[in-house]
């Protein structure tokens, strides 16, 4: 919290992050984002995939006969960065996976 003595506030780094966001990113990583997402757009189905185009990692929704577990674990040994979306969830967990588009798994 801010006090007198000068410390900043929660929502004051809030918002210098946000800035920072914006400002700070460099093209080249936006470069290499937006063709990253170019990948993964090619070879996945388009209603099956949730994502920001300045986002490192998308959500890809499961269809039979594909369960998160299997897919996470078939994928996992091939080396690729998943996650079931079990650890994001709330409650009741959707089939469906974060796959990491940012580094190498």
């Amino acid at each position: 919290m801010q006090s007198a003595e000068g410390n900043f506030s929660l929502g004051l780094w809030a918002s210098v992050f946000d800035v920072c966001r914006a400002a700070c990113r460099p093209a080249a990583i936006r470069e290499e984002t937006h063709a990253r997402q170019a990948i993964a757009a090619n070879l996945l189905p388009a209603d099956a995939v949730k994502t920001d185009a300045e986002a490192f990692h998308l959500w890809l929704s499961l269809s039979e006969p594909w369960t998160r577990g299997e897919f996470v674990e078939r994928l996992r040994s091939s080396s690729v960065g998943v996650v079931a979306s079990d650890a994001f969830a709330l409650g009741h967990a959707p089939q469906a996976v974060r796959l990491g588009l940012g580094a190498a798994a």
